[in-house]
């Protein structure tokens, strides 16, 4: 067998290069320069090289082409993308254009490595008071096991009581349910009327980061405090942002949109803002020099600061 690409992005590598830049002349190579906050420093690389997994995609079912979900991913999103591009040029969002970046917003919005891991530590929460109730009695035990020996009840309480253990769920399970879900939140941003928003990067660009797809309440402060971090797509006062490239966004809501729309330099500034807030812990430009808004001022800065800036912020939170 020839050698398989086992690198699979979960986000695409064609997306990413909306928000770089093109190096070299004979090997043409998109570079993007990337904010870390976790790792509180700022790096230029490959866009080949960020928002992979090694076998993200990967199924190990026998009779099945291993990587029939990655060919198949990839088929679709080369299409996507050049259907973003076109809409974030043109600025006009109809037809199999729409139809085409909606199912990849919907796709990017349910795919990623954090949404795995927070499936994988529920079903461990899952498991873990599940077997420390039924270890909490050899009465219980014995009428879910069937009768056992006393030696054999506490060994079963004894590991449930050190927790020393995890629970891993299998990748095709993942891939399945986000194949899942990705249907219904199609439906919900079908719903939704979109505005594009272009710049022409003179006064400041897009950013994007990896969480691209972003739900929202409008109006957060009108919301209980415990329900504001977990809006659901059909919610009404809810808003999405999805940077299509560094000179256009869209964003969806119910009570109005359908235009397109030139974005000042305030609102540039806001959106780079809005996503930072969103994101896991990396966003991506396609220059050193950012555009946001300081969030307890809100001073516009334009600059190659930003990681400094995240510092001041998390110790001035952290001090409040």
């Amino acid at each position: 067998m020839g050698s398989e690409a086992r690198n699979h992005h979960y986000i695409p590598q064609g997306y990413l290069r909306g928000f770089a830049t093109c190096r070299g002349e004979k090997k043409r190579q998109w570079t993007t320069h990337v904010s870390d906050f976790k790792q509180l420093r700022a790096f230029d690389v490959n866009v080949k090289s960020v928002c992979s997994q090694r076998d993200f995609n990967r199924v190990e079912i026998p009779g099945t082409d291993p990587n029939v979900i990655e060919s198949r991913m990839a088929e679709f999103e080369s299409k996507a993308i050049e259907a973003v591009r076109r809409v974030a040029k043109s600025g006009v969002f109809e037809g199999e254009d729409a139809t085409l970046t909606l199912n990849l917003m919907a796709l990017l919005a349910v795919r990623s490595p954090e949404g795995r891991e927070g499936m994988r530590a529920f079903h461990e929460r899952v498991k873990r008071m599940l077997l420390a109730h039924i270890t909490a009695s050899k009465e219980t035990w014995d009428a879910v096991t069937g009768t056992s020996t006393e030696l054999e009840y506490e060994k079963a309480r004894n590991f449930s009581e050190r927790g020393e253990f995890t629970v891993a769920v299998a990748r095709e399970q993942h891939l399945r349910t986000e194949i899942q879900l990705t249907e219904p939140v199609l439906e919900s941003l079908a719903k939704r009327r979109w505005t594009v928003y272009t710049v022409d990067g003179s006064y400041g660009e897009f950013l994007t980061t990896d969480r691209p797809v972003t739900l929202s309440f409008i109006d957060p402060q009108n919301v209980p405090p415990l329900l504001r971090g977990s809006p659901g797509f059909d919610l009404l006062g809810t808003e999405i942002h999805f940077p299509l490239t560094r000179h256009s966004v869209l964003v969806g809501r119910w009570d109005k949109g359908g235009t397109a729309e030139v974005g000042n330099q305030s609102f540039v500034a806001a959106v780079n803002l809005h996503m930072l807030k969103y994101s896991y812990f990396r966003c991506f430009a396609a220059s050193k020099n950012v555009l946001y808004h300081d969030p307890f001022t809100l001073q516009l800065y334009w600059d190659s600061n930003l990681i400094e800036r995240y510092k001041g912020w998390t110790s001035a939170q952290g001090g409040a």
